[in-house]
């Protein structure tokens, strides 16, 4: 179609377009007019800008959309991430201020503040690492002689007797007693 004026538009309206015969106007025909009226017409600024608007508008575009439909439109889309109920108490849950790139030294720091905490120093951890697996404090008589035997292989140390006697009395022994293992006290 050629270009209308104003003029020319209202005189076309009402009258029978060139593709359809019976005055019906059809969507591709009036849109071709509008179009053609567009490109040809001046408006003031306030139409000129709704039609701008309107011709943003996408087809099949609707106002009445429920909140339901317009969060599935949203979800179905790439690139989006539903914000859940559980997404929500999860956020509701983190302290403010809570930061996830703190120290080791904020953390212990953090960790030590509370209440009924004990820092684990280095001399405690190079203490628990020189005891021996499975040492105990509470070995009876029995338990510590099965030890002493099963680490020397036999009994027969048992047959040696135990002395109390300090270094001088020691250095004075002609010959010290093999079957004898001194104790050397104070």
């Amino acid at each position: 179609m050629a270009a209308m004026t104003r003029t020319a538009f209202k005189t076309a309206k009402n009258a029978p377009l060139a593709d359809n015969a019976t005055g019906d106007i059809t969507a591709a025909a009036l849109r071709a007019v509008i179009d053609d009226f567009a490109d040809s017409a001046t408006f003031p600024e306030d139409i000129a800008a709704d039609l701008v608007k309107l011709a943003g508008v996408e087809e099949g575009a609707s106002a009445d959309m429920t909140g339901a439909e317009i969060k599935a439109a949203y979800e179905a889309e790439a690139d989006t991430n539903a914000f859940t109920d559980v997404a929500l108490t999860k956020l509701a849950g983190i302290e403010d201020g809570a930061t996830a790139d703190m120290t080791g030294a904020e953390i212990k720091a953090a960790y030590e503040a509370e209440a009924d905490t004990n820092a684990f120093t280095d001399a405690e951890k190079s203490k628990l690492g020189g005891i021996e697996a499975g040492a105990s404090a509470d070995m009876t008589g029995a338990e510590i002689v099965a030890s002493v035997d099963a680490e020397l292989g036999g009994t027969d140390w048992r047959m040696l007797r135990f002395e109390q006697i300090t270094q001088a009395a020691y250095d004075a022994l002609p010959t010290p007693d093999p079957a004898t293992l001194y104790i050397i006290v104070g």
